[in-house]
């Protein structure tokens, strides 16, 4: 490392507001900091305790791009295990506005800075927050592997707020919504799926233990879709308003090659659509895929679906999940399982 990238990394602000004040944000004890205007932004500054536990370290042999590594030895493992560590990691969300002395400051990005050996930038963010008069009484007990800085930045460089310190601060923060995934503990049996339209009420449930109740869902039908097909007829009728010809067979093979990763040429994908009570997604995959040795790729690629109609058969949102290539005239049912799904954490309001 050169001086000038061990500078650019030190935390220089030209002002800053020490706020030094102790809030639970999602339930996590954190201490708000500061507010500081650098060169190119305005920031705000959260330490709070991130992880508890580590994670153990696998031992089994995976694939990528044809390499073996060290890792899991199927795709459920690859799926679950670091789920099963996130139960242990904390986070207290996305601080998307503080409002101080009514002024409001805005954040678009954030960053996390962890206070472990490797990254030194936290350590000279603590340090540089103390000798201003950051209070760490009640953290000496923790262990500093698990704390991390948090920094919500304007990006735009936008007026520092100007504050009056003889008077109270009156600080809200708003903490904006976010979803969580939940695995299906214990698992759910899998379900066997047929290409066909199901009639309505094709009822399914799993239990949430955090609101002590079953959520249904419906699966409302399995089809072939010829993502080859379908994606020229949509390039070749969307894109002339706004292309050249050439560009149009430029986008065409980017796209082509995007498809080829996840559906061979001259095979369909098997698609089911599905809607479920709160409108909550799901997360199917069939037992194959689950059962199946990973093989990693240096990159990835995915594919979003909008079905035809908003909402499905039982009046809930429509959603469509891929499941996986077949061949044009595969007829045979499908084994699924419904490994997770994504709880809405509702936007919070803290008053300090």
């Amino acid at each position: 490392m050169f001086i000038k990238e061990l500078k650019e990394s030190m935390l220089l602000p030209q002002e800053e507001i020490l706020i030094n004040r102790r809030v639970y944000i999602r339930g996590i004890p954190a201490h708000i900091i500061s507010l500081t205007k650098e060169k190119h932004r305005n920031a705000l500054w959260v330490l709070y305790e991130g992880a508890s536990g580590s994670s153990e370290e696998m031992e089994d042999i995976y694939e990528i791009d044809g390499e073996e590594r060290i890792g899991n030895k199927t795709n459920r493992q690859d799926i679950v295990d670091p789920m099963h560590r996130e139960r242990n990691a904390r986070n207290i969300g996305f601080i998307s506005e503080i409002t101080i002395q009514n002024q409001k400051l805005i954040f678009t990005s954030s960053q996390g800075y962890h206070l472990h050996d490797r990254h030194y930038e936290g350590y000279m963010q603590l340090q540089h927050f103390i000798e201003k008069g950051l209070d760490l009484e009640g953290l000496n007990e923790i262990n500093v592997n698990n704390l991390v800085i948090q920094c919500y930045a304007q990006d735009e460089n936008p007026e520092f707020p100007e504050i009056d310190l003889s008077k109270a601060l009156d600080i809200t923060l708003k903490i904006g919504s976010d979803f969580k995934r939940e695995l299906m503990d214990p698992p759910m049996a899998s379900i066997q799926l047929r290409f066909k339209e199901y009639e309505k009420e094709h009822k399914f449930s799993f239990f949430d233990p955090v609101e002590n109740e079953n959520i249904e869902f419906y699966i409302n039908k399995m089809e072939h879709y010829d993502v080859w097909e379908e994606t020229k007829k949509r390039v070749e009728k969307e894109w002339p308003k706004i292309a050249s010809k050439d560009e149009i067979e430029q986008i065409k093979g980017e796209l082509f090659d995007t498809i080829e990763q996840i559906c061979p040429k001259g095979m369909d994908l098997a698609i089911m659509e599905y809607e479920s009570e709160k409108d909550v997604q799901l997360n199917f995959y069939t037992t194959e895929y689950l059962d199946s040795k990973p093989i990693h790729r240096s990159s990835s690629v995915g594919m979003i679906f909008s079905p035809e109609n908003k909402l499905g058969q039982n009046g809930f949102t429509n959603r469509i999940c891929m499941l996986k290539p077949v061949a044009k005239d595969f007829n045979e049912a499908i084994e699924i399982e419904l490994l997770y799904w994504f709880r809405e954490i509702p936007e919070e309001i803290i008053h300090i």
